[in-house]
């Protein structure tokens, strides 16, 4: 799901460059108008896009490629969305991404694709409630190469979200963010699943359902951390491991240790936020300390990402720069990521000295890094 999310917003701009492209000269002109790989992206918004018109140029243009078609139905007129969804519905057997973002009354447009979606490839809804009918997800029970999901909203909308899943049943990656969704049907191909901005509770239990050997994880935990691990069928299956981290304190010993059962894991990613000035703040010394004097501790371990997000008015504990550096000397990581909002550790030259040795290792303070906790990324 990650790799569409960033092809969707390279191409946020393609329509109108494209339109921008045959207005330079003639030459360019005649170049745009005959390359439909320029015309197959389709966005309707607030901003624009949304004329009859204009769409079937597009569509002609496009002419046999396969088509991303997104809609953002937030601050958009209904009679004129209606117009244009009706414009781009008959074209759906060529849809192969399809992300919508609106209410759940935009999703009855949509109820009249029907088995006509053979080559859809990807899915993003981002629904808000509260109205759904029992035949709801019945515009996915044929697309037989959906792979990627990513289900936000629904709030306590299970049903919609478990008919949806039911007609999936070849899901390689799914994201679900803001989805209470605990009784998930059998997903035997999943691989990677991304929770962003979801119950903790909801998260546990989900993975501890997923008898697939999920290879790529995303968590988000907080205060304690006390299900830091994945409860997994397989965690000897997982490979990639993200925790986005709301934290009101030190990470302790004890739930660094947790990670200890995750013997396969090559790429480990931190994200920490601290919303409260007050407190001691995220701390990542007893992780770092664990990967330096115990070899057995994440023994694949080759990519390492840590981002911290603390506000400055915070009680922080530093990071000691020497047992940073002796970890990265004694680990031999082949990436090595730190990003903070404050003044990071100098290692007194070791980084040129690690580079030297192959590994590719970036240190940077950024004081006004901004992360948003809904982006479902890995």
């Amino acid at each position: 799901m990650e790799s569409h999310i960033r092809a969707s917003n390279t191409l946020e701009g393609k329509s109108w460059e494209s339109l921008i492209l045959g207005h330079i000269c003639q030459l360019w002109r005649q170049i745009a108008l005959s390359t439909p790989e320029l015309w197959n992206t389709i966005r309707l918004t607030s901003r624009g896009g949304l004329e009859p018109a204009c769409i079937n140029a597009f569509l002609s243009r496009a002419a046999s490629l396969s088509l991303s078609i997104s809609v953002d139905a937030l601050n958009v007129d209904p009679v004129v969305l209606h117009a244009a969804l009706n414009t781009i519905i008959p074209h759906s057997r060529n849809w192969a991404h399809l992300s919508i973002i609106g209410t759940a009354e935009i999703m009855r447009t949509f109820q009249v694709i029907h088995q006509q979606l053979p080559v859809l490839q990807s899915l993003k809804l981002d629904v808000e409630p509260p109205i759904f009918d029992d035949t709801f997800g019945t515009m996915f029970q044929h697309a037989p190469r959906l792979r990627q999901a990513h289900l936000y909203g629904f709030g306590l909308q299970r049903p919609p979200s478990r008919e949806i899943l039911s007609w999936t049943p070849n899901l390689v990656d799914l994201i679900l963010g803001g989805v209470d969704l605990v009784d998930l049907p059998p997903l035997p191909h999943l691989q990677s699943i991304i929770f962003a901005h979801t119950n903790l509770s909801i998260q546990t239990d989900i993975l501890s359902r997923l008898r697939a050997p999920i290879r790529r994880v995303k968590m988000v935990v907080a205060s304690d951390l006390a299900p830091f691990t994945p409860p997994m069928a397989h965690p000897s299956s997982l490979v990639e491991l993200s925790v986005d981290i709301i934290s009101n304190g030190f990470v302790a010993s004890p739930a660094i240790g947790c990670l200890a059962v995750l013997s396969s894991v090559r790429t480990l990613k931190i994200t920490a936020h601290d919303y409260n000035p007050s407190s001691t703040n995220f701390s990542l010394h007893p992780l770092i300390l664990r990967l330096l004097e115990d070899t057995r501790f994440l023994p694949a371990l080759e990519s390492l990402t840590i981002v911290l997000l603390e506000d400055s008015s915070g009680i922080h504990t530093p990071l000691d720069s020497r047992t940073l550096s002796d970890m990265l000397d004694v680990r031999g990581l082949r990436n090595f990521e730190f990003l903070s909002r404050r003044q990071i550790p100098d290692l007194d030259g070791k980084p040129t000295e690690f580079k030297a040795k192959g590994m590719q290792i970036h240190m940077k303070t950024v004081p006004e890094l901004k992360f948003d906790y809904r982006r479902p990324e890995f």
